[in-house]
């Protein structure tokens, strides 16, 4: 028998995932049947009389419209959560699809994995080891780190007594995690954004202090991240008038646009952007593109440049391909947005 997968075989691997999905408690509530009853049911017992209807549960009168909590008179528009000018930015299921989904299978992990599943579903040997190889590469501190330095393209922090005036500091989001019972959530690895800024604008350098009102579409519950680190910078003694929360955004192209309408009344705003090295290249780009001066502060390097090479450097380990995902994520990034540019040109 030869290594290989037909369209049956992918089918119940298919079925097989399916499975699995359903005994995951995310995808039921808990106040109904377990999905997984329904897989526990003999070919008898599912089948209903189609006479009798639909089950009793599931029937709802037509005369008495649709439940009450969604109903939604369409004169007042869509809900206010979910409204998303387009001249602001994309909306919503756009972003989800373009910034999170679509990269995936570009990235290290799922580059990988497509290429072992293409090679095994036409049954090549040779796609299947690339595939093996490529997961390999991709996964070893020595290719993630080097990825990491193109990316990051500078080797140290900027001295704040360096930088010149400018009309704010803008620090932008992606540093906390929002756990029940913390008030002011907890650090993520970025956590050297918020410090840096709050740096800036200790040393004098700029006027106001600008947080950026990150909140993803699928977690509605969360509290906007800007809102958080704007208490935090009152607590260390910021003064609170000095201190700017922009209006709800989705990504790095939207907070530049929201920066550049909390500096509306400035004819050319200049800023200094405090963010991750790696995030640096893309998001100056975008907010020069926004009509925004910039001084780079990158900060929360990845890679340190003293460490010598060992055989460890060459194993697959965690954060080597966090690093090359990392890497590759803002590549393509750059890449996606000089290409809209160019289109909109």
């Amino acid at each position: 028998m030869g290594f290989g997968m037909d369209l049956r075989d992918a089918i119940h691997c298919l079925h097989f995932l399916a499975f699995f999905s359903f005994l995951d408690p995310r995808y039921h509530s808990p106040k109904s049947s377990s999905s997984l009853d329904y897989f526990c049911l003999s070919p008898c017992e599912i089948k209903q009389d189609i006479s009798q209807g639909p089950p009793r549960e599931i029937q709802t009168s037509i005369s008495q419209g649709p439940p009450r909590e969604i109903i939604h008179d369409i004169s007042q528009g869509p809900p206010r959560e979910i409204i998303h000018d387009i001249s602001q930015g994309l909306l919503p299921i756009s972003m989800l699809i373009f910034h999170k989904i679509l990269p995936v299978f570009f990235l290290p992990i799922g580059l990988g994995i497509l290429v072992l599943v293409i090679g095994a579903l036409f049954r090549k040997w040779i796609v299947v080891w690339l595939g093996v190889v490529l997961l390999w590469v991709l996964s070893i501190p020595v290719t993630g780190d080097w990825l990491m330095r193109q990316t990051e393209g500078v080797e140290t922090r900027v001295a704040v007594e360096s930088l010149g005036k400018a009309d704010a500091a803008v620090v932008l989001g992606g540093m906390t995690e929002q756990v029940p019972g913390v008030r002011y959530g907890e650090w993520g690895e970025a956590a050297d954004r918020f410090e840096g800024g709050v740096e800036v604008f200790r040393a004098g350098k700029a006027p106001l202090l600008i947080f950026m009102g990150a909140k993803q579409p699928w977690r509605p519950e969360e509290k906007p991240e800007g809102e958080i680190l704007a208490e935090r910078a009152i607590r260390l003694g910021v003064p609170e008038e000095a201190v700017r929360v922009t209006e709800r955004v989705g990504n790095t192209a939207d907070e530049a646009r929201a920066v550049k309408e909390l500096l509306a009344g400035i004819e050319s705003p200049e800023v200094i952007l405090v963010t991750s090295a790696f995030h640096m290249n893309r998001a100056s780009m975008l907010f020069r593109n926004a009509g925004i001066e910039v001084q780079p502060v990158p900060v929360d390097f990845r890679t340190s440049y003293y460490n010598e090479l060992t055989l460890i450097d060459f194993l697959p380990s965690a954060d080597g391909v966090e690093n090359s995902e990392i890497a590759m994520k803002e590549m393509l990034g750059t890449l996606y947005y000089k290409v809209v540019a160019s289109l909109g040109n």
